[in-house]
């Protein structure tokens, strides 16, 4: 007999006493969810239930069903009004680590992937008619050639196409003298592979934000998932396992697990590993936390670590590899257009997700492997090359001293720093972490004249005008409140510049 498990309403998060997080789902959402009417419950659908409940008690299944974030900080009521979510669990694995949803895709390799899934993943069972379907947004700049075909592959080949509304790329090389090294047959050649891949093609370099933000608004689907165009899907289920804590909870960004595949050989190997926390290092670089520092919690009760595979709630996530409701994620008024190039993107919104009513929760059941450009020397394409007119752009070519932790800073450091700068002037405006990170990087709590001008700018800066009008409209906390409420209570220390918290190593 096939013993069904499906999770149940109300399941999903412990209650909280935090009023910043009341409320449920956005309000006039421009989602819809497919097949959601309310089933009607006739005595033999009633009876069936009872036995099953009574089956499942018996073979010691009760709870193991159960879609729960042990570390939770939240609380909504997100499937209130959902008659049936859409997973299961059943007693035997399928073939959710091997099964390909379409054939005789080039790039696809035969992973022998299973033991890097708990059991339990393969388990799970989807009502796909009864889930958001996504759209995918791969951001592209001087890519290994034949790599962002695998990317694209893997995407086609291991997510039902009724889930896969279309995948959009923007090829951020820009046009003319500074094009560089792009395989433009290899572009071609993804264009004609399938009717739902767009690209978008930028006439001038711009960056990860900025790019994301163009694939967003482009993008038709329920759900964003936002990826970079260096990984592979790892098994047929990643997308699905994705979206169950969106269904459950609307307000949700769901990160993937991540491998890491070699960037010499293309080898695929495990990475992150399981249960880990993504935070923040004192030099505001993202960084994952191998367990919870502290102990009890504020009521003396002991905390329950996470399971390997249900959803559990972290502060920060990988700027990419996640994925989020696309009307959430315009409420929130997605990235911040005026960073450019490459950092602090990601922090700045996973702080603003928190601080603005949302959440982050790491899903162990859907890996993905991702290759982190670390041979420089033999690779040769990171990290990017900056062109001339950016600088002009962001005025970085002013004849000043430019240093960062007591080392002159070449462009692209510049760029990170600058949109850093960005974000602790957002939100950490009053915090101790705003000036222990500058004492740190800058030598001193004030920013030395040239760095000080970049958050000045911030005054006249449209784009850090309209990220306010958002901040003010949502009734967002700030980084004081994020440390206190999230930070701390999922990690049992705070942030890395405060005078209570310890020298510690990160991942």
């Amino acid at each position: 007999m096939v013993v069904k498990r499906r999770g149940r309403r109300g399941d999903a998060y412990s209650e909280s006493s935090e009023d910043h997080f009341r409320g449920a789902s956005p309000a006039n959402s421009s989602i819809s969810f497919r097949n959601n009417e309310p089933k009607r419950l006739t005595f033999g659908r009633v009876l069936t239930k009872v036995l099953l409940a009574m089956t499942m008690v018996a073979i010691g299944w009760v709870g193991h069903g159960t879609f729960r974030s042990t570390q939770s900080v939240q609380t909504n009521s997100p499937t209130q009004g959902v008659a049936d979510p859409p997973w299961w669990l059943e007693q035997d694995e399928d073939d959710f680590f091997s099964r390909t949803y379409i054939e005789g895709l080039s790039a696809v390799r035969n992973l022998s992937v299973k033991d890097f899934f708990t059991g339990m993943c393969g388990r799970y069972r989807f009502d796909e008619d009864n889930m958001p379907n996504a759209s995918i947004v791969a951001t592209v700049q001087n890519e290994q050639d034949g790599m962002l075909t695998l990317t694209i592959h893997s995407i086609l080949a291991r997510t039902p196409p009724s889930l896969l509304k279309e995948i959009i790329i923007v090829d951020d090389n820009g046009l003319g003298e500074v094009r560089g090294p792009v395989n433009e047959t290899e572009l071609e050649e993804l264009k004609k592979l399938d009717p739902r891949i767009t690209i978008l093609t930028n006439e001038r370099r711009e960056g990860v934000a900025r790019c994301r933000m163009r694939g967003a608004r482009a993008a038709t689907g329920d759900v964003l998932v936002f990826i970079d165009s260096h990984i592979e899907m790892l098994s047929a289920t990643w997308l699905q396992h994705l979206l169950v804590p969106i269904t459950e909870n609307p307000r949700t960004l769901a990160a993937q697990t991540l491998d890491i595949i070699n960037d010499m050989d293309w080898t695929y190997g495990t990475g992150s590993g399981d249960l880990l926390y993504g935070v923040i290092t004192d030099k505001f670089w993202f960084g994952y936390q191998r367990s919870r520092f502290g102990g009890p919690d504020d009521n003396g009760d002991e905390r329950e670590a996470p399971g390997r595979r249900l959803p559990y709630e972290t502060p920060f996530a990988a700027g990419s590899l996640f994925a989020i409701r696309r009307d959430e994620f315009f409420r929130l008024g997605g990235y911040d257009e005026g960073m450019y190039v490459w950092g602090g993107e990601n922090t700045d919104f996973a702080i603003k997700v928190w601080a603005c009513g949302g959440r982050l929760v790491m899903v162990p059941c859907s890996r993905v492997g991702h290759m982190y450009r670390i041979h420089l020397d033999e690779v040769g394409r990171w990290p990017p090359v900056i062109p001339e007119s950016l600088t002009d752009r962001l005025d970085l070519a002013r004849d000043a001293p430019y240093e960062v932790d007591g080392h002159p800073a070449d462009n692209f450091t510049k760029i990170i720093t600058r949109n850093n700068i960005r974000v602790l002037e957002r939100w950490a405006k009053n915090s101790n972490a705003r000036t222990g990170f500058y004492k740190l990087m800058f030598g001193a709590e004030n920013l030395p004249e040239e760095w000080q001008a970049f958050a000045d700018q911030m005054g006249d800066d449209p784009y850090a005008q309209q990220q306010e009008q958002y901040l003010q409209k949502n009734g967002c906390k700030d980084f004081n409140w994020f440390d206190k409420h999230v930070y701390f209570k999922l990690t049992g220390v705070h942030h890395p510049w405060h005078p209570e918290s310890p020298g510690r190593t990160w991942v």
